[in-house]
């Protein structure tokens, strides 16, 4: 019984000897594939080294959206001399425009578009009185945008943009009794005239992350006609990026 006795503490520590290093490198083991560790990582831990914890991609919602968009455009149409001191000074004007962002970086952005414009005034005055919606110019451009984007650090939510295009401009013939023989503005109506076009303005990204606001200010040249015509064309935009 005394032996008995003597050996059963023996026996209990052998068997702490035995399995104590088991449960621990299973646990090691555990531990490694939880993490996702491999094994050589596993191998440092177990000699006592610092493991390593796979960083996690963490999803970022970008707050100012840029590539394939559509913008919409509401303003004045304000023709220069000549055609400006035989038609109104100013008039309406509506615009569209599909485009691009082919070019993306925090600071720079530059950009294609297509847009479509249709500007209404009023014409050359019978009797000194101008009738209202007889004027009306259309055009169709392509156009190149750059822009300098500011703001902040991470995110630029302003954008100053400059650019330029060309396309073609077309006034449909006025109504006879509106044509005048001495009317300076005759010459701009009834047949199809080259244009190229200028433009500058600021673009503000709301929180929104697909919809921007902005002011454009454009400057049309319509070409190949007796005499140049200028406009300018000061607008409120919409922009909606895909």
């Amino acid at each position: 019984m005394h032996k008995l006795r003597l050996l059963l503490p023996a026996l209990l520590a052998l068997a702490v000897t035995v399995c104590g290093p088991r449960a621990a490198l299973a646990e090691d083991d555990e531990d490694s594939g939880d993490s996702g560790e491999s094994s050589d990582d596993s191998g440092d831990t177990a000699r006592g080294g610092t493991s390593r914890t796979a960083a996690k991609p963490t999803a970022r919602v970008r707050e100012v959206v840029k590539g394939f968009y559509a913008r919409a455009g509401v303003g004045f149409l304000a023709w220069l001399p000549p055609v400006g001191l035989e038609a109104s000074g100013v008039g309406n004007s509506v615009d569209l425009a599909l485009g691009g962002d082919i070019v993306d970086q925090l600071g720079f952005t530059l950009s294609v578009e297509g847009q479509f414009f249709q500007g209404v005034s009023n014409g050359p005055p019978i009797p000194g009185v101008y009738l209202q919606g007889d004027f009306r110019s259309i055009g169709g451009l392509g156009r190149v945008r750059a822009g300098l984007n500011f703001g902040g650090r991470q995110i630029k939510r302003w954008t100053f943009f400059f650019g330029g295009g060309g396309g073609v401009y077309y006034s449909p013939q006025l109504q006879p009794e509106m044509v005048g023989t001495d009317a300076a503005v005759n010459w701009i109506h009834g047949k199809p005239a080259g244009m190229v076009a200028g433009n500058v303005g600021i673009e503000f990204y709301t929180k929104l992350s697909h919809f921007s606001l902005g002011l454009d200010a454009s400057f049309y040249a319509v070409l190949g006609l007796p005499v140049t015509a200028l406009s300018l064309s000061p607008t409120i935009f919409f922009k909606y990026t895909f």
